[in-house]
């Protein structure tokens, strides 16, 4: 569904004809920027790259390992210690 300048992957409440949709966008894309959105929370496996800068707002939970290839920076009002027990660098 495209409302304006957003174009929306929707979802019903029932499947067949007539089915209403549900208030859930999960999923939007600008159709002058080209800018996805996803909401409503995310699964991806199978590993991601990401490139340019990304942004982790909120609570971000790591359940394996985190790999960074040059430095971490916690900018000022960012809480924890300077080393954390059983970090290592590699």
């Amino acid at each position: 569904r495209k409302d304006g300048g957003t174009f929306y992957l929707l979802t019903t409440v029932d499947d067949g004809n007539g089915a209403t949709w549900t208030g859930l966008r999960p999923f939007a894309v600008d159709v002058a920027s080209g800018r996805v959105t996803m909401a409503n929370g995310q699964i991806m496996a199978g590993g991601q790259t990401l490139s340019g800068g990304q942004t982790l707002s909120g609570n971000t939970k790591i359940n394996d390992t985190l790999t960074l290839a040059n430095a971490l920076s916690i900018a000022s009002g960012g809480t924890g210690a300077n080393s954390v027990d059983g970090a290592r660098n590699n």
